[in-house]
């Protein structure tokens, strides 16, 4: 299915969700639509830009996808420099990204976004999340902070 954005305001689109929440699914749809999602990682629909910054910064606050650092660490980090560059070289018209990472790290994209912005948020019930070889208790422990990443970003968002 493809739907067309007749729209052609400057708009940015960052898809947010945990692993296996359908963010490549919806970031598919919105590339198949005209927006311009940078994808260069095969059938993961994402950026490798954005999904190398968001490795390093959470590597920088002492973690990893599958084990998110605190809020704080993540904010802390010093990499306003490199997303900067990266926005201001990938934008146009209509753009995003896609990372899984990004729900984490989203709190240190929103002051360098301007204009329409779209945060759009998958979420997922936890049973039906990929556990890849976890417990359900560490996946649902994991989707947990995931989600609340994306609340306390959509929160602060809305406040702008």
């Amino acid at each position: 299915m493809s739907i067309k954005i007749n729209n052609k305001e400057d708009k940015t689109y960052i898809v947010l969700g945990a692993p296996h929440s359908a963010t490549s699914f919806i970031s598919k749809i919105l590339e198949e639509s005209g927006v311009e999602m940078n994808n260069n990682m095969d059938k993961l629909y994402q950026d490798y830009t954005f999904w190398s910054t968001n490795v390093r910064i959470l590597k920088k606050a002492g973690g990893s996808w599958d084990k998110p650092p605190s809020e704080k660490k993540i904010l802390a980090t010093k990499q306003d420099h490199r997303i900067k560059k990266h926005i201001k070289r990938k934008k146009s018209k209509m753009w995003g990204f896609k990372d899984p990472r990004t729900s984490l790290t989203i709190k240190k994209y929103l002051p360098h976004l301007d204009g329409d912005v779209y945060l759009i948020c998958c979420f997922r019930k936890p049973k039906k999340i990929l556990t890849r070889n976890r417990s359900k208790k560490v996946t649902k422990k994991l989707l947990d902070r995931y989600n609340r990443s994306i609340i306390s970003a959509i929160k602060e968002f809305v406040e702008l």
